[in-house]
């Protein structure tokens, strides 16, 4: 009988890689580049909503939307780290905004993640 907090096997369809933003400077003062910390992983995606209103600025839209993360628990995972998605779409990068752990039991994890349309 599954667990009312996992996500069956079959429903992680999605690959997604995880990237580390390191917050000090290399001994040159220079920043260093980001980390790749884990590689096609699998997941669950749902889009929750949009968490802002469309703002025009200088002929834009910017929008952020939030998605839920469901994957197999991953050991490390700070909220200074993204996430890059490989979607049909083309790869979108989704920041880690709040990590958990829905069981208590360190077998799963949910991660709330927000997607910036601001052009980077």
């Amino acid at each position: 009988m599954a667990n009312q907090f996992s996500v069956p096997l079959g429903e992680m369809k999605e690959l997604i890689d995880f990237y580390d933003q390191l917050p000090d400077p290399d001994a040159a003062g220079a920043k260093q580049p980001d980390q790749l910390i884990a590689e096609n992983v699998w997941a669950k995606i749902e889009d929750l909503w949009s968490t802002s209103q469309p703002q025009n600025l200088n002929q834009q839209v910017l929008t952020e939307i939030s998605h839920r993360i469901h994957i197999n628990r991953l050991p490390g995972l700070l909220t200074r780290m993204y996430i890059i998605w490989h979607s049909i779409d083309g790869d979108k990068r989704l920041d880690i905004s709040t990590i958990g752990d829905p069981d208590g039991n360190h077998a799963y994890q949910r991660i709330l993640a927000i997607e910036r349309n601001d052009g980077q």
